[in-house]
This record gives structure tokens, sequence and C-alpha cells, in this order.
């Protein structure tokens, strides 16, 4: 024991601390025990020559937690407080630290936690005073090895602790970290790196068989020192024979596969590492240690294996890259195809981590032969294994759960990302190699299709592959064997009724290749009829995972091959009809909408005879149109049973606004989706005649049932579909359906922005023809949309709230409906006898739309219409009296306004632009309306801002006078400085 670090005054102290430090760690105890007896501790470590008790608690306490604790508090001297002890504390200390590893350890037997504290309080040591202060560190354990076997234990487990705690770059947070660990490498370089890889060869040798612990532990050193010493201490004929050898050792396959590949990963210059790998590759005992790990089922010595045959691979890669064009690139390229068959037998393997470990040298392969100017023959020889490798892991597993997927089906489908893109990639490279290898793939499977041992994920997999390919190659891209083409592969699919196979990921990808080669259906018509059949047969009845992607699917690939639809319209609309007629059944709202979109899509085929049109529309229109009649009807006189109080309607069970939309809301958007695929078909009469009565029936239901949203929408999605489809005819039944529209919209903004964006609708197609429906409905139009902007107003810039979100979107509506009406030539509706009520509420609206946005676009709409009511109505044949008066003060505040708030912002592009359509808007003011605009811009900037009377005459003169791109520039410069005095 040697060393009496406390004289026996302080014998108490040491018995009160070991008694503390029991406490502190007893579970048993009281909790606020327990924290004074922390707080004692903590106490006793901070105080000085602290370091001293716990030194002597070690020694003298055989209560491992008092051991534990003894060696924390030493460690936290070391780290945090070294600097304060004096150099002869330090020297007591390292004395201590030395006894301790070389004498103490020998003759007891610490368990691993107290071993493994006492080397990282023995690195910690080291980082403050290796090699200057403490030369003999190192050499001190190394010396002391031949004490027995916990002395060896101790020499490894400090080595670890150094590349933990010191050279290992994770560990470096900053600069001054970095220089610690490398002045500790050049010392141990200097001084007994030698020595320290010898010894652990000689406990290799000796302990590898009776002590296998040691043995890997040892390797697990080495593995992490080999990186920045000589590598000629490992790379002779001992140490390469042993780890090759080991890699035999179930127990110690993994460490020596990592000194293996740190060995390849040593850093140097090209032509010296293929030599260095020509010299450092054993093929024929990877081989084996691979053989004989096949049927392993702990997947990290595969792993470990993998990883080192993909390391070999990747540096012969790289190496082969910067010597190209010189005579050892030879070397490099042979040793890598030798490799090859290795790394695809590992990338092969069913283990996913296994596989995972080659998959960044494969994306590098394929990368390298993208780059290269010319592949060479064995090089594209190389591509098919790759491309078998890439179909066995795009397979879907047996037992991936579609339906509840979890975090592996997430990590497999990412996967499957990354090799669709190698795929496509190699397909880049050799397009004739992957067309040849894909459609080969296709016809295998195609030959076993219906045997019990063909799984999905097979079929599925081939139909991807294919799929994937279409990003790349053409397909009508010329083939050297026109047996062997994009277009034959697509032939074998489409004419082998694999799209009938029961699995819903194979019917996906079969759908979605019909999807992206519906040219090829173009060409080759006699593949329609099977293609179609799968199409129906899915959309009707199809697994609900694939269901909705196939109806949209459907659409796409009707459209594409609409002129040769005419002869499968009545066979198409058998098989459709029951599915579009019936409300029951487990398909989604969305999917039925889908479905009578093809049904439209299939009705408007190019060639259909217009009466067959009408009569397979009228199939699938009437009974729609009488189910909403009948409904109605119902609904009518249950109002009228319950004194005309809606709210107290029940029919069927359910609340009449749930029932109306199930029955007639859904019907109307199912007739306006049908109408998407068809749209000139409808002006078929008898075929107007039956949307004009859905229109009349949806009127009046909405004029019953004021309040139902949903209702409301689903009317609004029908009138949309009806601007395109029945033309003005529909204008004279509109004003009563927006009336009630109107009404229903109550305190709703956004019930109201629906029927704004439908006049806006109306407006932009039928322009003057819709005079007569605007002069009835402009009124109240605009007293239902300033009402609520004016009462709300302070909401307008909320822009988090969902009412402030949903009253802005109401604005920048209605400036886009006077937008329209200007250029259509429609503003006088509001100047007309009946209307001139709203007339100045209307353009103050505009007006004020320049400033309350803050929205740079939303501005500009509103500068826009300002400028056309000025042109209007401040002058000309149309000019109204008084309104020049009214306006210009208006807006000569607005102008400069706009320009002050975040959407005036000079230095912003699109605010630049806002505040060039003010300079422009000036001039429109100054051309329309002459010096009245003068004076009350001159007005507004002495007596509001405040400017200078000779800067506003420069102002003024550069406005009549200047061109347009200089005034424009003194209008920005102003705004610059105005900003600039405000700050």
């Amino acid at each position: 024991t040697g060393f009496a670090f406390l004289p026996s005054a302080f014998v108490a102290s040491m018995e009160e601390a070991e008694k503390a430090v029991i406490c502190m760690f007893s579970q048993a105890e009281d909790p606020r025990i327990r924290k004074q007896a922390s707080d004692f501790c903590d106490s006793l470590r901070q105080q000085d020559g602290g370091w001293r008790l716990a030194c002597t608690l070690f020694l003298h306490s055989k209560v491992l937690e008092v051991r534990f604790w003894s060696l924390q508090a030493l460690h936290e001297v070391v780290l945090h407080r070294y600097a304060a002890l004096t150099p002869p504390d330090c020297a007591e200390l390292r004395a201590f630290l030395v006894s301790l590893v070389t004498e103490q350890v020998p003759k007891a037997e610490f368990p691993a936690f107290i071993v493994n504290k006492i080397a990282q309080l023995y690195a910690a040591l080291m980082r403050n005073e290796y090699p200057e202060t403490w030369p003999e560190a190192a050499t001190s354990v190394l010396g002391a090895l031949n004490s027995g076997l916990a002395v060896v234990d101790m020499f490894l487990r400090i080595l670890d602790a150094i590349d933990a705690d010191i050279v290992n770059a994770e560990f470096h947070r900053s600069p001054a970290d970095s220089a610690v660990s490398m002045r500790v490498k050049d010392a141990l370089r200097e001084q007994c790196i030698p020595d320290i890889v010898s010894a652990c060869f000689t406990i290799l040798e000796s302990y590898h068989a009776s002590h296998p612990a040691l043995g890997k532990t040892c390797l697990g050193v080495l593995a992490k020192y080999i990186p920045w010493i000589d590598i000629g201490l490992v790379m002779n004929d001992k140490f390469v024979p042993a780890f090759y050898t080991l890699l035999a050792r179930e127990d110690m396959l993994v460490e020596a596969a990592g000194c293996l590949t740190e060995m390849v990963l040593k850093k140097m210059e090209p032509a010296p590492k293929v030599l260095h790998l020509r010299n450092l590759v054993n093929k024929e005992m990877l081989e084996g240690a691979l053989r004989a790990r096949q049927t392993d089922p702990d997947s990290a010595a595969l792993v470990s294996l993998a990883a080192l045959v993909a390391s070999i691979c990747k540096e012969l890669l790289v190496a082969g890259e910067k010597l190209s064009g010189r005579a050892e690139e030879a070397g490099a390229g042979g040793l890598l195809e030798e490799m090859m068959p290795l790394l695809l037998s590992c990338a092969s393997s069913d283990q996913d981590g296994v596989a995972n470990e080659t998959m960044d040298f494969l994306t590098a392969y394929v990368n390298m032969l993208k780059r290269a100017s010319r592949v060479a023959p064995e090089q594209t020889a190389q591509l098919g294994p790759i491309l078998g490798v890439l179909q066995l892991k795009l397979t879907y597993p047996a037992e991936f759960d579609f339906e509840n997927s979890g975090e592996a089906e997430e990590q497999f489908v990412e996967f499957r990302k990354d090799l669709s893109v190698l795929l496509k990639n190699i397909a880049r490279i050799s397009p004739g190699t992957v067309v040849s290898f894909v459609q080969g793939a296709i016809g295998a499977v195609l030959s076993r299709l219906w045997e019990p041992q063909t799984t999905f994920g097979e079929v599925e997999c081939v139909l991807t592959m294919l799929y994937e390919l279409g990003e790349i190659i053409r397909l009508d891209e010329a083939s050297q064997n026109p047996e062997v083409s994009m277009a034959a592969a697509l032939a074998m699919v489409m004419s082998s009724g694999i799209g009938q196979y029961p699995h819903h990921t194979v019917q996906r990808a079969y759908l979605e290749i019909a999807h992206r080669y519906a040219k090829f259906l173009q060409m080759q018509q006699q593949h329609i009829p099977g293609v179609l059949t799968c199409f129906v047969r899915v959309v009707t009845s199809g697994d609900k995972l694939v269901r909705a992607k196939a109806c949209y699917n459907f659409i796409k690939v009707l459209r594409a091959i609409r002129a040769h639809l005419a002869v499968h319209v009545s066979g198409l609309m058998d098989a459709l009809l029951p599915h579009l007629n019936t409300t029951g059944g487990d398909m989604e709202h969305q999917e039925r909408l889908y479905l009578f979109e093809a049904a439209g899509t299939i009705l408007g085929s190019d060639g259909l005879p217009p009466e067959e049109s009408a009569r397979q529309l009228e199939r699938v229109v009437a009974p729609l149109v009488e189910r909403m009649e009948a409904v109605a009807a119902r609904y009518v006189g249950a109002a009228r049973s319950q004194g005309g109080d809606a709210s107290r309607v029940v029919l069927d069970g359910a609340p009449a606004d749930a029932f109306l939309y199930a029955h007639i809301g859904v019907s109307l958007e199912c007739i306006g989706w049908l109408s998407k695929g068809c749209a000139t078909l409808w002006r078929v009469p008898n075929s107007s005649e039956k949307l004009h009565r859905v229109l009349n029936v949806s009127v009046g239901v909405l004029s019953l049932l004021p309040s139902n949203g949903r209702l409301r929408s689903s009317a609004l999605v029908y009138l949309h579909r009806m601007v395109d489809c029945l033309g003005t005819g529909m204008l004279p039944t509109l004003p009563p359906a927006l009336s009630h529209m109107l009404a229903a919209s109550g305190d709703d903004p956004k019930g109201t922005t629906e029927v704004v964006t439908l006049v806006n609708q109306m407006l932009s197609k039928f322009k003057a023809e819709s005079e007569g429906l605007m002069l009835v409905i402009v009124s109240q139009l605009s007293r239902a949309v300033l009402e609520r902007v004016n009462s709300n107003s302070d909401l307008l810039r909320d822009k988090m709230s969902q009412e402030g979100r949903e009253l802005r979107e109401l604005y920048k509506m209605w400036l886009q409906l006077l937008q329209t009406a200007g250029a259509v030539s429609m503003l006088h509706v509001w100047s007309a006898a009946d209307n001139g009520s709203v007339l100045q509420p209307m353009v103050e609206s505009a007006v004020h739309g320049m400033v309350l946005l803050e929205e740079p676009a939303a501005c500009k709409v509103a500068v826009s219409i300002v400028v056309s009511m000025a042109n209007k109505w401040a002058s000309g044949a149309e000019a109204i009296p008084g309104f020049q008066a009214f306006l210009l003060p208006l807006v000569a505040r607005a102008i400069f306004q706009c320009a002050r708030t975040p959407a005036g912002n000079p230095n912003d592009a699109q605010s630049h632009s806002l505040l060039s359509d003010l300079a422009g808007m000036q001039r429109s003011l100054r051309t329309a309306c002459g010096e009245d605009w003068d004076a009350h811009l001159s007005k507004h900037l002495l007596e509001t801002l405040a400017l200078d009377p000779q800067a506003v005459q420069r102002f003024l003169w550069s406005l009549s006078n200047a061109s347009e791109r200089e005034f424009r520039e003194v209008f920005i410069a102003q705004v610059f400085a105005m900003a600039n005095t405000a700050s």
C-alpha cells in the first residue's frame, strides 16, 4: 500500500466518506438522505486535497461502489481541475496510477467497470502529460505485461481508451483536441508503437486459443490503430496470415475482418495501393470464409466479410480511376474483375445487412462507367450480374405488410428507390444490355406465372423494372435486334394475361405500365381489349390498396387511346354502369368520381355516333336525375309536414342535411365529373335537357336548405362544370341559385368566396353575354362581400388565423372579379341605375386593396382595377359627375401608403414590380385627369407627407415630362428616401 496520503487526523473523514458513498449508491435509502450523502461527497471531491482522499479510499475500501466513486473523482480532477495541482501533486498522482496498474491490478480481481474506469483515467492523464512530463506512460505498462493476464487486459483497455478519448476523430471538438491527438500519436510512433504492435501479436499468438476474449479485444484495438501506424508493422508474414486464419474462428471473425478492412482502407498513392492490395488480398481464403458462413444465422460475421470485400473493390475502383491511362490501371482492373464474383455473391445475400454493405460500391461502379468515355467489354459484361442482383433485391419479401407498414417496410421502400436509380443509370450506360436482361426476366417469370412457387414479388419486380426503363429508353428507340426491344418486352407483357394476376402489387405495376406506355397501345391496338378488361376489373372490384390509383390511371389511358375507343364503348359501359348507379359498396367517394370521369371520357370517344353517345349518357344520368328529384320531393313533403321547419326534418333516420348530401350532393358531383370527360357531348339536346333538370333540382334544394355547406359546395362543383358544358344556356337559371348561395353563406367568408369564384369564371367565359346575370346579381354580391370585409377589416392583417386567411382569400377573389370585369368591359354593371348604391363601396374596396392586403401580387391587381375605373369614369364619354373628385384624393393617399407597406419593399423583386406599377398608375391618372391629378398629388405630398416644396415640384415635373423609365426611377428613389426618413 506504500502511500500515506492522509494524516491520521483525517481517518475519521475517510470513514465518513466511505459511509456517504455507500449511502449515495444504495437504492434502499430514503431519497432525502441519499441527497444529503451526495452533497457531502461532492463537497469532499471539490475541496483541496480531495484527490488524496479519493486515492486512499480506493486503496483501503473493499466496497466496489466506493472504489468506483474514487476513480470518478480522480477522473474529474484530471479532466477539469488538473491545472490547479502542484508539480509534486501531479507526480504523486502519476505514481499512484502506475502503481495501481502495474501492482494492484495483478493482485486484485477488479470487475470490468472498475478496470474500464482505470483505463479512462490513465488515458486522461496521458492526454495532459504525455510525452513531455510523463514519457514513461506507455512503456511502464509495456514493461509490466509479464505480470499476468490482468495486466495484459489492462494494457488493451488503456490502448482502447487512448483511441476513444484522444485519437479518434469523433472525439475532436476543437482544434486543440486535434493538436493533442497529433501530439500523442507522434510520440507513440517515435517511442514505442513497434513495441505495442509486437506486444499485440504476442497476445494474439499466446491467448487466442486459451483466452479468446483477450484475442477479440486485441484485434479490436489493432483495427483502431492500423489507420495511423506504419502499415509495415502489420503488413507482414506474421499478422496477415494470422488475420486470415482467424477468419475461420467464429468468435473472432468480425474483429479479424475489421483489421483486414482497415488495412485495405489505408491511405496511399494509387500505384502503391494496387500493389498493396495485390499482396494483401487472399481471394481463396475470403471465398472459404464466406462459404462457411452462408448458413450462419448470425449475420454479423457475413456483414463484416461483405464490408471487407466491398472495401477491396471500392479501393481498386478508385485507384483504377486515378491511374487511368497508366500501365498500372490494368492491374487494378484485373484484380477488381477477380473480386467481382465475391462482391456480387455478398450483394445477392438474403440478409439485408450483408447486401447493404455492397451497395455503395455498386453505385460507385455504375457511376464510374457513366463518367467513362468508353466502357470496356469486360466492364459491360459485369452489368448483367449486377442487374441480377438488382432484380433479387427489388423483389418484395413475402412477409411485407402493405396494410400496416412499419419501419422495416419504410426502409425497404426507400431501398427500392435507390435500386431503381441504379437500374436507370445502368440503362443509360448500356440500354441494350438492360432491355435484353429485363425481357429475359419477363419471359422467365411468364413461363411459370401460374405455378405455385412463383411469388407475387417476382412478378411485380420484372414489371417494375420494365416500368422504370420508360424514363430512360424511348419506346421507338432503334434496336439492333427487333426481337429484343422495349416494344417486344411490352408485347410480351400485354399479351400474357399478367394483368389478371391476383396480387394487388402486380395489378398496380401492370396498370402503371399501361399508363406510361399508352403510346404503345396506339401503335399496337390488338392489346387494347386486354388492358381495358384489366382496368375495369380493378377499378370496379379490385383491392382498395390499388383501386384509387387504378381509377386515375384508367382516365389517363382512356384519353391516350380515345381515337380507338369507339368499338369498345358498349362493353365498357355495360361493365361500369352497375357501379355508376349504385351508392353502396366499399368504393371511396374520390374513386367513384374518377370512375364517372372515366365514363365521360369513354362517351366522348372519337368516332362514336352522337345518338349512341346520347343513349349511353341517358343510361348513366337518368337514374341519378330521377333519384335526385324523388329525394327532393320527399324533402319538400317532409318540410311541409313540419310546418316549414327544415331543421326538424329527418329522412330514413338521418338528419335532412346529411341525407340530402348523400343522395343529391354526391350525385351532383358525380355528374360534374362525368362532364369533364366529354364537355362537347352535352350540347346534344336530350343531354342538355337532363342537365337543366339537375340544375333545377340543385337550385330548388338550396332554396329550401340554404345552410347546408356540403350541399352548397357540391352544387358549386356542378355549376363550375356546367359553365363549360351548357354555355350561356345556363345563365337564366343562375340568379336564384346564386342568390340562395349568398344568403346561405351567412358569416362564412369561404362560402362567399366560392360564389365569387363561380361568377368570375362565368364572366371570363361568357363576357358580354353574362351582362343580364351580372345586372341582377351584382348588388347582392357586392354587399355580401363588402359587408364581410369591412366589418372584419382587422382580420385582413392576421395571416396566422384561419378566419384571417379565409377573409383575405375572399378579398383577393373579389379583386380578381373586378379585374376580370374591367378586362371584358363589364364594369358598367356597377354604375347601372339599379346598382348605383354599391358603386362607391366597390371603388373604395379596390383602392383600399392596394394597402390592406400587403401582398405584391394582390396589390398589383388592385392597382390595375383602379386604373381601369379611372380611365372609364374619371373622364371621357362615360365619365360620372363627381367621380374624379371622389377618386383622386383616395388614390393619392393609397399610392404612398402602399409603397410604405411590406408589399412596397424596393429590395424585393416582386415588390419592385409593384412599385413600377404604382409609377405607371400615376402617369395613367395624369393622362386621364390632367392637372387635377397634379393638384391632389401635390397636396398630399406637401401636407400629409411634409415633403420639401422644391422636391414636390421636381417630382411633378418628372411625372409630366420625364420618360416612363425615368419617372419610375424617380418614384422608387422617393420611396427609398421616405423609408430612410421613417427609420
